[in-house]
């Protein structure tokens, strides 16, 4: 389902949007094989851990909508490698807006 891309605007994370980042990133990985041998309480503690290490160091890109830049679709957590490379740590796209295509936008937007 391809979504017309004046639907949508790209910017750099700020401060407010980690909360919901954070959340997003810890809730769709629960399902994984790392996050199904876990009790919730030890998940969400590691996990939490992890993943506010890696947003101290790492780069957000969001994708929200055009007409309100307060909603988040999605986002991109990516950094670099020693040798210059680009890592994306964690990719999500929220349900309702997956096979649209903005995955792919949000890497091809790293910079």
């Amino acid at each position: 389902m391809k979504l017309p891309a004046s639907l949508f605007r790209y910017r750099e994370a700020k401060a407010e949007d980690l909360p919901f980042i954070l959340d997003a990133w810890i809730r769709s990985f629960r399902n994984s094989p790392f996050g199904r041998t876990l009790t919730d309480e030890a998940y969400r503690q590691i996990q939490s851990e992890a993943v506010t290490q890696i947003l101290q160091v790492a780069s957000v890109l969001v994708v929200c909508l055009a007409d309100d830049p307060d909603c988040i679709i999605g986002f991109v957590c990516h950094g670099k490698t020693k040798e210059g490379f680009t890592l994306i740590h964690y990719i999500y796209v929220k349900h309702s807006y997956r096979n649209a295509g903005l995955a792919q936008q949000l890497v091809t937007r790293i910079k």
